[in-house]
């Protein structure tokens, strides 16, 4: 089962900012547009928060100082994903490859929640408000799009 909270939302560690002055206006980079860019749930949040340029800096730079460690928790998990799925589990090292698996991914999940707890900090009381509803919003919207896909018949995105 799958839940949506805001630290969800925030997963991927996709916090960056559009640098311009508008966070409407700003296209993916060209190379990322080609690879099936898509704006994460974080950065979707923000965008619809508003923030001030100041705001924007303290996020960008609470993002600049995470990305490494997000970077390469992102490669250690997804090899720990292909390292479980090609291992079976009747092989010896199986049960270390899913403790390491385990481990990795509980940092991941740490990584994420700090961020969120930063970037929370940066907010505007009024800002926090607003979190509740542009999250039930993005659910209300996948949810349809979810409906819109299953009745075409066709398997779709989960």
């Amino acid at each position: 089962m799958k839940i949506l909270c805001p630290i969800l939302l925030c997963g991927s560690m996709a916090l960056a900012l559009p640098q311009s002055s508008s966070a409407h206006d700003v296209a993916p980079p060209a190379q990322a547009a080609s690879a099936g860019y898509h704006v994460r749930g974080g950065e979707r949040l923000l965008r619809h928060l508003d923030l001030s340029k100041e705001q924007r800096a303290r996020v960008q730079a609470i993002h600049s100082s995470l990305r490494p460690r997000a970077d390469v928790l992102r490669t250690t998990v997804r090899r720990d994903r292909i390292a479980l799925l090609t291992t079976p589990p009747t092989d010896p090292a199986y049960s270390a490859l899913l403790e390491q698996s385990k481990v990795d991914a509980a940092e991941a999940i740490q990584l994420r929640g700090d961020a969120w707890a930063q970037i929370y900090a940066v907010l505007t009381p009024e800002q926090r408000a607003k979190v509740p509803r542009i999250v039930a919003e993005a659910r209300q919207r996948r949810d349809a799009r979810r409906r819109a896909w299953a009745s075409t018949g066709e398997t779709g995105p989960t």
